[in-house]
């Protein structure tokens, strides 16, 4: 299974996951065609492969699949996705850690029990630790740039349907 997110850090020098920065680089390379591949499964033998390609780690093993993997279709950004959803629901303490929940649905609900003048979602994220800042903003930013092509109408609640559990647990 994946490691708490910290660890995971900790055996790297950059402030994301490699998993998260491949995965999120490979989908906005590809620009899907299909804005269902972003919330769409992908094939479980090919989200098994490049899972276990990122489980073992070593040298950009999982680099190479990702960026040989066939694209004349849309399989390989859905693994992509489909494997960073995995990753994010598997880190034991979620991307915004559960004790920020509460707090969030509050402010969004309009029940803040602080002031809500000049609150912003910023303000009640603060005390978050940084790696869990650092990927929540790449996360927010890829979803926003790699539904940009999609500007449908409906089409930005599927997303949040299908991510936020990624996101807040």
């Amino acid at each position: 299974g994946f490691l708490q997110l910290a660890e995971l850090l900790e055996h790297d020098v950059a402030t994301l996951p490699r998993l998260v920065q491949e995965c999120t680089r490979h989908v906005q390379e590809r620009s899907p065609s299909d804005k269902a591949v972003l919330t769409a499964d992908g094939d479980p033998s090919v989200v098994l492969l490049l899972r276990n390609a990122f489980e073992r780690g070593g040298d950009a093993g999982q680099i190479a699949l990702l960026d040989c993997m066939d694209g004349s279709s849309d399989a390989d950004v859905r693994a992509a996705c489909s494997v960073l959803r995995s990753f994010l629901l598997e880190l034991p303490q979620p991307v915004v850690p559960v004790e920020f929940y509460l707090p969030l649905l509050e402010a969004a609900s309009g029940r803040a029990s602080v002031p809500s003048d000049g609150l912003q979602i910023e303000d009640l994220l603060a005390p978050m630790p940084q790696e869990h800042w650092a990927l929540l903003e790449h996360v927010l930013c890829f979803l926003v740039n790699a539904s940009r092509p999609f500007p449908e109408a409906g089409f930005q609640q599927l997303l949040a349907r299908v991510w936020a559990p990624c996101i807040l647990r």
